[in-house]
């Protein structure tokens, strides 16, 4: 044990992360968060609930010609005649960023595009739990897969690596991993892709772990997230299948209204006011 503790010390040395022994190390805003992604078979196992019955209702949605997952496609009439395809999410979904998040854990910092940069072109993200098994027989199938992801467009080519380093479906003859700004319309809002995807093919499924993988709307306050998800109650097991992320997203920054200007105090006062503690 001791000899094991002792070569995490070194790996994390060499590669620069030094861990705050201090208390406040254990008080960083995602440690709960990232050790349960980290060390417990409840997240793997809820992601390959996900994917197992994701994995269930595929044939009976390939067999319907009818069938789409995706609203941008609802008013389409000849959705039957397209190629079938799959939409998933990358990070979170696909591909498990938690070391990243444990170094800004150990290092006691907060997200920065320079240490995410560098965390991506390091290609060392492992697939999530259930998703090649998926893919690989989705694509088997004859579904293309397509990634739409907001990492930036400067990231494609690492995170194809990535994909491809465990062998994850990439079509040979399209471009299926659509990065934010690769185009000019494809901003944070994932709305534009689905809809060019929906123009050659039928959207049997979307798979996320961020509301806006599935709709758009998703960067509204946290009431008008909850009244447009009531709304979609009955895609959630159907053609719609969401991972866990309880570290970040689009969920956390709907507390604080998107406001990306709030001083760090005041958005712990803003999610200290987002408890519901029922109190009389």
């Amino acid at each position: 044990m001791f000899k094991t503790l002792l070569a995490t010390i070194a790996l994390l040395t060499a590669l620069g992360i030094h861990a705050d022994s201090s208390p406040k190390s254990c008080h960083h805003r995602t440690f709960d968060a990232t050790l349960w992604v980290q060390s417990s078979v409840e997240w793997r196992a809820h992601c390959h609930q996900t994917y197992n019955l994701a994995q269930a209702a595929l044939k009976k949605r390939l067999r319907d010609p009818q069938w789409t997952a995706a609203i941008e496609q609802y008013a389409d009439q000849e959705r039957g005649e397209k190629t079938p395809a799959i939409i998933v999410d990358i990070d979170e979904t696909v591909l498990d960023n938690s070391p990243y998040q444990a170094r800004l854990v150990l290092k006691n910092e907060s997200y920065k595009s320079k240490t995410w940069d560098i965390w991506v072109h390091q290609e060392a993200a492992y697939p999530v739990p259930g998703s090649l098994p998926f893919l690989t027989k989705a694509a088997q199938m004859g579904i293309e897969i397509f990634y739409v992801t907001n990492r930036e467009a400067r990231l494609e080519e690492s995170t194809r690596k990535n994909l491809e380093k465990y062998g994850f479906p990439l079509s040979k003859s399209m471009d299926t991993v659509l990065m934010k700004n690769e185009k000019k319309d494809w901003l944070s809002d994932k709305g534009s892709r689905r809809a060019m995807i929906a123009k050659t093919h039928r959207i049997l499924m979307l798979i996320g772990d961020d509301y806006g993988d599935f709709c758009s709307g998703a960067k509204t306050d946290k009431v008008t997230r909850e009244e447009s998800s009531r709304s979609y109650q009955q895609n959630w097991g159907q053609g719609w299948f969401i991972l866990p992320n309880p570290t970040y997203g689009s969920w956390k920054d709907a507390i604080v209204n998107f406001d990306r200007s709030l001083s760090p105090e005041l958005k712990a006062i803003m999610e200290r006011e987002a408890f519901d503690p029922r109190l009389p």
